[in-house]
């Protein structure tokens, strides 16, 4: 994106369509809508999503491939596929971007936990709910507690304050 920063022309267009449309590189390629059209001025036309994200992935080859890899894991991990996860983890990265190879090592680093989240299907993701939400009650109680103490304290700075007050008004 930073390439085509301060660009004029094609190339500055292509930094907006860049900043505006990032979001459709991070979703799920089965949830890109292809039928709703809207007008896009850095097309100067009508263009679906679709028509947007295959433009963004015509920019740099490279950055598609890594796209297409990223969809793929996606999607073998939605599917709970374990033989395709286990290919794509044997894939060989020497053609791909030095970001996306960094990612395929450490996916083969964690190769056993990865299948295993696959094959399973246990999740620690209810047990971490319920630790969020004691956490939270906890953080909760803390300030209400807090909030008391410094009532308190502001009700007995006030009664002391009137109390001083009747007394120099008594002498």
């Amino acid at each position: 994106m930073n390439i085509h920063r301060g660009k004029k022309g094609k190339e500055g267009r292509n930094y907006t369509i860049l900043k505006n449309f990032w979001r459709l590189v991070l979703a799920d390629e089965d949830k890109i809508d292809y039928e709703k059209y809207f007008y896009n001025r850095s097309f100067g036309k009508l263009a679906t999503r679709r028509d947007v994200l295959n433009y963004i992935l015509s920019l740099d080859k490279s950055f598609r491939a890594s796209y297409e890899i990223t969809q793929e894991v996606r999607k073998a991990v939605k599917d709970r596929d374990e033989v395709s996860l286990k290919e794509l983890m044997d894939m060989d990265t020497t053609s791909l971007p030095r970001g996306m190879a960094k990612a395929i090592k450490t996916m083969k680093r964690y190769r056993e936990y990865m299948i295993n989240s696959v094959k399973y299907e246990y999740s620690n993701g209810p047990l971490e709910g319920v630790n969020n939400k004691i956490k939270l009650i906890k953080r909760v109680s803390m300030v209400i507690i807090i909030l008391i103490i410094l009532g308190y304290t502001f009700w007995l700075c006030l009664g002391y304050l009137f109390l001083s007050i009747r007394i120099m008004k008594s002498w």
